[in-house]
């Protein structure tokens, strides 16, 4: 009776072992037909460069940005809009604007007749309204 307990024993461990060398023999030709499939053809360095121009850009006037219209490496021809920008701060610098120039070209005005009714005619070219 122990012999036949003994026989199953090795039976069933045989057969466990079996089971397992064909599912780690699945499991390891599915990974190597997907390296051959999918993988084999990746190339890889650890020395690679890029050949293009990074140029830093700048705006002509300050403010938050609200879209970009590109992603990064992304080809861009001279023209292309690469961001918008939130106009808040542009309008309330025109409205600034508006209000301070016609104090500021008053100021102009006034320092010019000073200056032509305090200078001699002869010291005038040296302090005229172009070098204010």
């Amino acid at each position: 009776m122990e012999q036949i307990n003994s026989n199953k024993k090795h039976s069933n461990r045989r057969k466990y072992f079996s089971l397992l060398a064909v599912v780690l023999f699945i499991a390891f030709s599915g990974a190597y037909a997907y390296w051959s499939m999918e993988l084999e053809d990746m190339i890889s360095t650890d020395d690679a460069y890029v050949t293009g121009n990074a140029d830093p850009i700048s705006a002509q006037v300050s403010g938050s940005v609200t879209v970009v219209n590109h992603k990064d490496t992304n080809y861009v021809r001279q023209g292309d809009i690469l961001v918008s920008l939130d106009k808040t701060d542009a309008t309330i610098a025109l409205n600034k604007a508006k209000i301070i120039w016609p104090i500021l070209f008053g100021k102009r005005i006034n320092c010019t007749y000073r200056i032509n009714n305090t200078v001699p005619k002869s010291l005038q070219h040296v302090f005229s309204i172009n070098n204010l």
